[in-house]
């Protein structure tokens, strides 16, 4: 019995621990990769800001 609570906290701390990965990998490329920030900062601003040519 305890062997095989041991195996299921192991199998659950193996799925956190890709999650987190996961999580780290995706945060690290949004924050390397500028034209999501450029972008994301256009679309923000463009509502905002009168940035028509006159």
């Amino acid at each position: 019995m305890k062997e095989k609570k041991m195996k299921t906290i192991r199998k659950i701390l193996m799925v956190f621990i890709v999650i987190l990965t996961v999580l780290a990998g995706g945060a690290l490329y949004v924050l390397t990769h500028t034209q999501i920030i450029v972008g994301t900062i256009q679309k923000l601003s463009a509502s905002t800001v009168n940035t028509a040519n006159v």
